[in-house]
């Protein structure tokens, strides 16, 4: 269906659960509403060996409590206990929604990238690689920012869904995005001191200061391509950095062979290779 009558379909039920209670499955990422996480049922089969020779399936059954993440809020910032409800908390994730976002509730990886940069370049990137996201099941959301990060994290992690963060900590700029960078690094509990080059773990990749720093440095004619890339797009650099990245790992894997910055290789295999380990809420001790 449309995605207009999606949504019209998803009010409905809305509507009807009013008074009576509604289940539907779905594979629509029209359907679901980051906002309304703890309606969210997440059903995942996985192969489990029975002997040496034959495998059966298994499913897997995930959903998150309100409660909990609640609880998670209050013990990680005791100033706001007792202020929070679930109203203001559906409130606090509703600007998160969108189908791209939501996208992520159905694959079996997410990585999270602080904007539109990484989020068009890497899937370039990663085809090159070997790497084939929609076929691995891998989805690319960009959260517009450091500050959407752990809150779309805390979600997807919850419902049994390994994540993996690309950031950048911004060393050289303003105050408040080294002190971002510091806080989300902590909350991943990752060393948040300014990393040397790049920090990379099984849980986040952290450029020194951003993904063109790092991409300058490693391809050699990288200012020859970013002028040309300029050039095609009619855009200035400021306002045109994610359509310049994509444009440029276009010119590079085309090439023969395909050329893929060696950091950029080293983030995809850990991303693709990160696993969920278990709940990211804390309790009080």
């Amino acid at each position: 269906m449309h995605p207009q009558a999606q949504r019209t379909i998803r009010r409905l039920f809305k509507d009807v659960a009013k008074s009576d209670q509604v289940f539907f499955s779905t594979h629509s990422s029209f359907m679901v509403d980051v906002a309304f996480f703890d309606e969210i049922i997440r059903v995942e089969s996985r192969p489990v060996r029975v002997t040496d020779t034959s495998n059966s399936v298994e499913s897997f059954v995930f959903q998150v409590k309100m409660a909990d993440m609640i609880l998670d809020l209050e013990t990680r910032h005791p100033a706001v206990k007792s202020k929070t409800s679930a109203d203001s908390f559906r409130d606090l994730y509703s600007h998160a929604y969108n189908p791209t976002r939501n996208e992520g509730f159905f694959a079996s990886r997410v990585i999270f990238t602080e904007g539109n940069t990484e989020e068009y370049a890497l899937p370039i990137y990663a085809e090159a690689c070997g790497h084939r996201f929609d076929k691995d099941s891998v989805s690319v959301v960009s959260c517009g920012g450091k500050e959407s990060i752990d809150r779309l994290y805390r979600v997807f992690n919850e419902l049994g869904i390994s994540c993996f963060v690309v950031m950048d900590y911004d060393d050289g700029g303003s105050g408040d995005a080294v002190s971002s960078s510091r806080q989300l690094l902590d909350w991943l509990e990752q060393p948040s001191g300014v990393p040397t080059g790049i920090l990379l773990t099984d849980k986040v990749a952290c450029f020194q200061k951003d993904w063109e720093q790092t991409c300058a440095a490693e391809i050699a004619d990288y200012a020859a391509l970013k002028q040309q890339a300029r050039k095609f797009l009619g855009v200035k650099e400021d306002s045109g950095k994610p359509l310049i990245a994509r444009y440029i790992a276009r010119v590079l894997v085309a090439r023969n062979p395909a050329v893929v910055p060696p950091t950029i290789t080293a983030v995809l295999s850990k991303a693709i290779g990160c696993k969920h380990t278990g709940s990211c809420l804390r309790k009080p001790a």
